[in-house]
């Protein structure tokens, strides 16, 4: 088993598709462009166990509007900032349920409200549909808020 991270891009009408990781990779190295609307690149950013090809468990699901700078490359400096964020917002300490840590939990917020987008319902369907097919378990379904919910 290997956890790993799949990446849906939306187009301009908000359509999502699958990205493979090495395009995700180019992209985020500033080589390569992906649709945009505006300012950002609309990516859905799936991390999940996998074994061979079968998903095993999903262990988060983050909408994240991504900067482009104006040849709609990934804004460098915008990523490097997220990714301080998203450093801070993960916990590697096992804490006792009633204690809650408060750095992870305030970083996890500002990712929430400065680099996260609302999906549709369809969206939702979409990359819900995507991790089923190949799913070991039965389905999740993703919540308005873009929460996981095993059914």
């Amino acid at each position: 088993m290997a956890v790993t991270t799949w990446y849906f891009v939306a187009d301009e009408e908000g359509q999502l598709a699958r990205v493979p990781l090495a395009r995700m990779d180019r992209f985020f190295d500033g080589t390569e462009v992906l649709p945009h609307v505006n300012t950002a690149v609309r990516a859905v950013e799936v991390t999940l166990t996998a074994r061979g090809r079968k998903v095993v468990r999903v262990h988060r699901v983050l909408w994240l509007r991504l900067p482009v700078d104006a040849r709609g490359h990934c804004d460098q400096e915008a990523r490097q900032r997220y990714a301080a964020l998203a450093m801070h917002s993960t916990s590697l300490v096992d804490h006792d349920a009633s204690i809650v840590p408060l750095g992870p939990a305030i970083a996890g917020r500002d990712i929430q409200t400065k680099h996260a987008w609302r999906p549709t319902g369809e969206q939702r369907a979409v990359v819900a549909s995507d991790l089923n097919s190949t799913a070991e378990r039965p389905p999740v379904v993703i919540e308005s808020g873009g929460s996981l919910q095993p059914v």
